[in-house]
């Protein structure tokens, strides 16, 4: 598992918490709270990795890691997979996470992943608007219990996408 990518989804998944429970916020002020708490807990659990397994994390390095992508939920074009976690299949239903990174701009991304995954035969559940022109999207595929999330962040000089399957074709 990418290092990186894995610290990017806990700060994106804390982030888009802090949104939601920041939602009476004034927007600048829920912005600078949502990057503390995110770089708070990239730093605490990059840290902790650190101590634990006495090993040196470099997070400034992304390579390709193995996996596969998903045939329902589609890639990103020019986007490095920098995580892939498949969970073991629980009654009938599997569960894949997986996070690419692409230089392009946040909103750039959220457009192209709300035209694509209609054209799929995805509905729209919930969206969480975030910084920059990220976003978190929950899908629902049309006719079965089979569900998506895209978190799109951006940071520094890249836009990670954060994608977490469940459903029960494999969706490889």
């Amino acid at each position: 598992m990418n290092l990186k990518a894995g610290l990017s989804i806990v700060a994106a998944l804390a982030l888009s918490g802090v949104m939601v429970a920041g939602c009476c916020l004034p927007s600048g002020l829920s912005s600078r709270i949502g990057d503390e708490v995110g770089k708070s807990v990239e730093s605490n659990v990059k840290k902790s990795i650190e101590d634990s397994t006495n090993t040196k994390i470099d997070t400034t390095k992304t390579k390709e890691v193995t996996g596969e992508d998903l045939k329902s939920v589609p890639r990103y074009p020019d986007s490095t997979r920098t995580l892939y976690i498949k969970g073991e299949p629980i009654s009938g239903n599997v569960s894949i996470s997986l996070t690419y990174e692409t230089k392009d701009a946040a909103a750039k991304v959220a457009s192209w992943y709300k035209d694509k995954m209609a054209g799929l035969g995805w509905t729209v559940v919930l969206t969480v608007a975030g910084q920059d022109g990220g976003e978190m999207i929950s899908y629902k595929k049309e006719g079965t219990e089979t569900t998506a999330t895209v978190n799109i962040t951006r940071s520094s000089d890249v836009t990670d996408i954060g994608i977490m399957y469940n459903g029960a074709e494999s969706g490889a």
